[in-house]
């Protein structure tokens, strides 16, 4: 896993962490990700959203294949940083994880929000049922 030692190393600093109130630096623009980070900012909002994240620890730790679930939680563990080398690279791995279920998300073409956020689930669906991603 690319980012799994930045990721674990945020969260042992507890950066963003739910028990602070971090105030959130931008997530960097990637090339026409606007649709993608505007998604994840209003999702990292939700505290239900981030807490079930938060809860799945055992799984993004022990499994090497949950790329997808560790690149979400990192996000949100790295939402008071302004560490933007390590957000671009958890970035990056969350969107190439999100093209492996569809290809629409490929490359550095502009997206549509709503069909972003639509393939966020189904995508987690397939990883649950798969145990990989």
């Amino acid at each position: 896993m690319r980012f799994y030692h930045s990721i674990i190393h945020c969260a042992e600093l507890n950066m963003g962490g739910l028990t602070s109130s971090p105030s959130p630096c931008r997530l960097p623009n990637l090339g026409l990700t606007c649709y993608l980070n505007a998604t994840l900012q209003c999702l990292f909002h939700l505290q239900p959203f981030c807490t079930q994240l938060l809860v799945q620890e055992e799984v993004w730790r022990m499994e090497p294949e949950a790329l997808l679930l560790s690149s979400f939680v990192g996000l949100v563990l790295l939402r008071g940083s302004c560490e933007m080398d390590i957000k671009a690279a958890v970035l990056l791995e969350l969107k190439d994880q999100i093209s492996l279920h569809n290809q629409e998300f490929e490359g550095n073409s502009q997206n549509d929000a709503h069909e972003f956020l639509s393939e966020c689930p189904d995508a987690a669906r397939v990883i649950a049922s798969t145990g990989h991603g």
